[in-house]
């Protein structure tokens, strides 16, 4: 697809850090890499049933010509330019936060 989603499951350090042992097991086995594959399935499943739907009515698939890749590109390229300067503004290495993010979902996809 053309996109892509992030989830989180974002949580106070000091909260986590007051649970209990028991409570932060059932955190940690519902967070990190099982979340994001329950996330990840959960749009899988969206995805397929948006295409049967699709194919139902009769709507053709095509593969977008090259000039259409190229403009969204260009388009992904001029948004992560406004948001490197976003993030300098508040001294946060937008740059070093997205090749940490690329090469996060790289390793996932290898592992999992």
């Amino acid at each position: 697809g053309w996109y892509s989603s992030s989830h989180y499951l974002i949580m106070n350090q000091a909260k986590y850090d007051a649970l209990s042992p028991e409570d932060k097991a059932i955190v940690d086995k519902h967070s990190g890499v099982a979340f994001a594959k329950m996330a990840g399935a959960g749009w899988d499943k969206i995805n397929a049933e948006g295409l049967e739907i699709v194919e139902a009515a009769g709507n053709t698939i095509k593969t977008a010509p090259e000039t259409t890749v190229q403009a969204l590109e260009g388009l992904n390229a001029d948004f992560l330019e406004d948001y490197y300067k976003a993030a300098a503004d508040v001294d946060v290495d937008g740059k070093a936060a997205y090749e940490f993010f690329k090469a996060d979902v790289k390793a996932a996809t290898k592992t999992n």
